[in-house]
């Protein structure tokens, strides 16, 4: 595929859709609070991010937006799908 002309970053993937069930999401709640502790979000404030992220990851399977490589063992892609949407981002 040749990349396009004034590309900043490559198209997204082209793997198929999948749709886990919201359980397979909620399973992972443990993940999403060891890396809101490791980010430093304070104590008073992760149930409530915890939230958040529950609800973006879910939104984000509803609207196919989540497009695992199908090569990846299914619960690590999800796995690192929410640790990506839970970690901060980098500062500039």
């Amino acid at each position: 595929m040749r990349p396009r002309k004034g590309a900043r970053r490559p198209p997204p993937a082209h793997y198929p859709k999948k749709r886990p069930p919201v359980q397979a999401i909620f399973v992972e709640r443990p993940l999403i609070r060891a890396v809101l502790l490791a980010s430093g979000v304070p104590a008073r404030e992760r149930a409530d991010v915890e939230q958040q992220v529950l609800i973006g990851a879910w939104d984000s399977v509803r609207c196919s937006l989540y497009r695992p490589d199908p090569r990846e063992d299914p619960r690590g892609a999800l796995r690192g799908g929410i640790h990506g949407v839970t970690a901060p981002a980098p500062a500039r």
